[in-house]
């Protein structure tokens, strides 16, 4: 549990401030990541030992720039506070003066703009706060907009991600995509601090759940189709291996005074540079050769298209790359950057096949394919249906028309439509109904009112 904490935690340090060099392209390094577990397994502790030195290391920055701030803003106040106060004497003095007026108010609106500047807002990178107007906010205002989502109960960011009847769900599920892939984003929500956009959104994260909610999570469809899916690690207590996970040079004691030191280096460098271009981590040549040689378990000729084993093999190498730097960065700092060397991508490949493996073996994953989901849940709905089920837009089984006639299509040994008379008057109206199932006949009263 400490490790894949070490895991999501470096990466936050590190997500939209340093970047992997693959063969001249770009590799982002903000891990999404999962820990399932049941209550007290550990996950609160594991989390207390690995991110409470972060929240130090933020809080220590906070109040350097607080001091700063004093220092640099104080003086522009008491200047601005001396000439209001002037030009309000005056404006007593003659209050028809309509550019005595004006001045004043202009020196009351830049006396409220420097009073509520708050230079430590871009310092506040680590998000606890379950709302999403909270995690957009720090979004919108941290360096880099780069944020690390850390919490010991991730339940209420991954339920607003599942299906959902309305847009919220939806548009969760886009915030949570365009954060992994660094790309700009709107403000959803707009607030007093959010009146711009995230040029480069940034997030990563480090979730601590519990089995119910991750097994909703992973078998829901509409997350598989949205591609969210396969962008999430998920490790389980059952099967974390800590020590075999690490490269030779990089482990690091848990919680302790070189695991601080080692991210504050890190977090200082990253400030130190925020104005220029992200830092560079570089792949060797052999690094990059061995991460193209190696095969995903699930990439073989059996694993059904658009199924769980699927998606997961579909961006491995991705969260494989961005993996691999964050064991680069875990390894000792020199005073040069490191590399990413054929050991950190094997390692990085091991962990990655092993949250994979946990993902499909001890959640007990449900391996169809959305439409063959779907047709099962068709099939069941038909069978314990009273009556025909109409092919229209509002229907009982919740499916458009489209989807209805797209899977008596794709599976006309299953479902057939036909026309069929429910009522005493009127033409036949379409019906979907399960093949063999018998037509529902009009009773003995309909059927001698039709007679007469």
């Amino acid at each position: 549990m400490t490790a894949s904490a070490m895991l999501g935690t470096m990466s936050g340090v590190l997500a939209g401030h340093v970047v992997g060099n693959y063969d001249g392209g770009i590799v982002p390094v903000n891990l999404f990541i999962q820990q399932i577990g049941a209550t007290g397994s550990g996950k609160s502790r594991s989390h207390d030992a690995v991110v409470r030195p972060v929240h130090e290391l933020q809080e220590r920055t906070i109040r350097s720039v607080s001091r700063r701030r004093d220092v640099e803003i104080r003086p522009r106040i008491l200047q601005l506070e001396a000439k209001l106060a002037q030009a309000k004497r005056k404006l007593a003095d003659d209050p028809e003066a309509f550019e005595i007026a004006q001045h004043t108010a202009h020196l009351e609106r830049r006396l409220e703009n420097e009073r509520s500047k708050d230079l430590t807002r871009q310092f506040r990178f680590i998000v606890d706060d379950a709302t999403p107007q909270a995690r957009e906010a720090a979004l919108a205002d941290a360096l880099r907009n780069a944020i690390f989502v850390v919490t010991a109960d991730g339940r209420p960011h991954l339920e607003a991600m599942i299906s959902s009847k309305g847009k919220p769900g939806e548009a969760e599920r886009n915030v949570w995509l365009r954060g992994y892939s660094g790309d700009p984003l709107h403000a959803i929500r707009v607030t007093k601090h959010l009146n711009r956009r995230a040029e480069r959104a940034t997030i990563s994260c480090l979730f601590g759940i519990q089995p119910d909610i991750a097994e909703r999570f992973w078998q829901d469809r509409l997350l598989r189709m949205s591609g969210v899916l396969g962008r999430f690690l998920a490790f389980t207590v059952e099967g974390e291996q800590p020590g075999c996970w690490l490269s030779a040079g990089g482990a690091i004691n848990e919680a302790s005074a070189s695991w601080k030191r080692h991210i504050g280096i890190w977090r200082h460098r990253t400030l130190a540079n925020r104005s220029g271009a992200p830092l560079e981590i570089s792949f060797t040549p052999g690094a990059m050769e061995r991460l193209k040689a190696i095969r995903h378990p699930f990439e073989d000729a059996g694993v059904p298209k658009h199924s769980l084993r699927d998606l997961l093999a579909v961006r491995w190498r991705e969260n494989a790359a961005r993996m691999a730097v964050v064991l680069a960065a875990l390894k000792e700092i020199g005073a040069s950057m490191p590399e990413v060397t054929e050991n950190d991508v094997e390692a990085a490949c091991r962990i990655v096949f092993r949250a994979h493996l946990d993902t499909y073996e001890i959640i007990h994953l449900d391996d169809r394919t959305p439409d063959e989901a779907e047709r099962d849940d068709l099939k069941l709905f038909l069978m314990g249906h009273d009556g025909p089920l109409h092919v229209v837009s509002r229907n009982a089984s919740g499916l458009s028309v489209a989807r209805l006639k797209g899977l008596a299509e794709k599976y006309p040994e299953v479902f057939e439509i036909v026309p069929e008379r429910t009522g005493l008057r009127g033409q036949p109206k379409k019906v979907i109904r399960l093949c063999g199932q018998e037509p529902t006949l009009p009773s003995r009263d309909e059927r001698e009112t039709i007679q007469k």
